[in-house]
């Protein structure tokens, strides 16, 4: 996933700056349909910056004091809180993490608009130098909300929910899929594929984001790297460490309402982002607008135009990238596959299997090739969808079956003779 560059985050017309830290949280505080920002800060005080309009929330009111009862402080030290249903009512409860290893639980009393916290709290130790490092999930698929932890060392704990759905009772703890990544580990978890099981989205030190896909099943979940989250303009890895002093603090939500997951994050200097997503609708229109504005002389622009050709393969190459590191939902993936397929169509003789003229248009097979790889990524791998696959594509005769017969797109210019295409079908079977 990749993202444009950090914006300050402004509130009532400033800046947002809390000087000292920020652990950003986005929530819908009064279920109006709008992301407002939930903000711990390194004094032991929570803020709401609730957002002044619903479609896209890029204007915040003011920061206001969170306060659970008369208490509006906890602890003095790196402060971290999240809405979530963990006691009493249906209304989503205050969890706030301070004072280096505590965890309160503040049931809500109030209405589904307007929250009104207890003071009086549920109380659980975490391990050392936890803070504001924390998030929970029903990560082991049994219907109980658990609490993960990171850490100022980077350790990742588990905490098991022991109790019931409206009085959680945690466990001591244990390793949390091993992961240990030093420094200040912050925790998110996020079905980030839409498949129905909790990714994790980590924070840490260096202002780097690094996502974790679960490959397992909701009692066994099983996290592989993603990788990390890369700025779109150039495909280098995000980092906002000079402009967060430290201990990035990421959570995701669509705050401009195009449809794709945006990034904030605060972090050591009390400083907060918003970095706007560029997901798969984005990427396709890059390459929509140039094949529109260039048609089938796209290829021989390619040999002058160097922003023009980072723009449209940096586009196919980021689809690919999402589609090989599980980022994409079924959903999306059936969408992209139509829309590829399209454009094969309407733009034969750019993606259509020939032998293209390489003194003129030596990009020409490249554009192809990585066109081919894109639509073949698209679905997920099975018989029925190769066959679609070498519809779409027009594959005919011995690239047609090493395709549908072994899963393979031969790259080659179209040069290889029926015969040698018949004899290396025969070797890969």
């Amino acid at each position: 996933m990749s993202y444009s560059a950090a914006i300050p985050i402004d509130a009532g017309g400033m800046p947002l700056d809390f000087q000292s830290h920020a652990a950003m949280r986005l929530v819908d505080w009064d279920r109006d349909g709008g992301l407002d920002l939930l903000i711990g800060d390194g004094k032991g005080a929570v803020w709401i910056c609730r957002s002044t309009r619903a479609s896209s929330n890029l204007k915040f009111a003011s920061p206001q004091l969170v306060k659970a009862g008369s208490l509006d402080h906890w602890g003095t030290s790196y402060t971290g809180a999240l809405l979530a249903n963990l006691v009493g009512n249906e209304l989503p409860d205050l969890v706030v993490a301070h004072s280096g290893n505590q965890i309160w639980v503040h049931e809500n009393r109030g209405t589904r608009t307007q929250p009104r916290f207890l003071e009086q709290a549920l109380k659980f130790q975490t391990q050392e130098n936890c803070q504001g490092r924390f998030d929970v999930g029903d990560w082991d698929g049994d219907g109980l909300v658990d609490l993960v932890t990171g850490s100022f060392g980077g350790a990742l704990v588990w905490h098991r929910n022991q109790g019931t759905r409206t009085s959680p009772r945690y466990d001591e703890g244990e390793s949390f899929q091993n992961i240990s990544q030093a420094y200040n580990s912050h925790p998110r978890l996020f079905d980030f594929n839409q498949d129905g099981h909790l990714d994790l989205l980590l924070g840490v030190n260096w202002g780097t984001v690094n996502l974790y896909v679960n490959q397992g099943q909701a009692e066994t979940p099983l996290l592989v790297s993603g990788g990390q989250f890369t700025w779109a303009e150039n495909g280098s890895a995000l980092n906002i460490r000079d402009l967060n002093g430290d201990d990035t603090t990421p959570d995701l939500g669509d705050l401009n309402g195009d449809g794709t997951l945006d990034l904030v994050s605060g972090g050591k200097n009390g400083r907060v982002f918003f970095m706007p997503g560029v997901g798969l609708n984005s990427r396709l229109e890059v390459l929509k607008q140039a094949l529109e504005k260039h048609g089938n002389q796209i290829t021989q622009k390619f040999n002058d135009d160097v922003k023009l050709r980072a723009e449209v393969f940096g586009a196919l190459n980021a689809i690919q990238a999402d589609l090989q590191g599980g980022l994409v939902s079924k959903e999306a993936r059936e969408q992209l596959f139509t829309h590829l397929a399209g454009l094969g169509k309407q733009y034969p003789e750019l993606f259509r299997r020939q032998q293209f003229d390489l003194e003129k248009a030596p990009y020409a097979p490249v554009l192809a090739a990585q066109f081919w790889v894109d639509v073949f990524e698209s679905l997920p791998e099975t018989n029925e969808n190769r066959l679609r696959i070498a519809e779409a594509l027009q594959f005919e005769g011995g690239y047609r079956d090493m395709l549908v017969d072994l899963g393979v797109i031969f790259i080659d210019n179209n040069t290889a003779t029926p015969e040698q295409l018949t004899v290396m079908h025969s070797l890969m079977m």
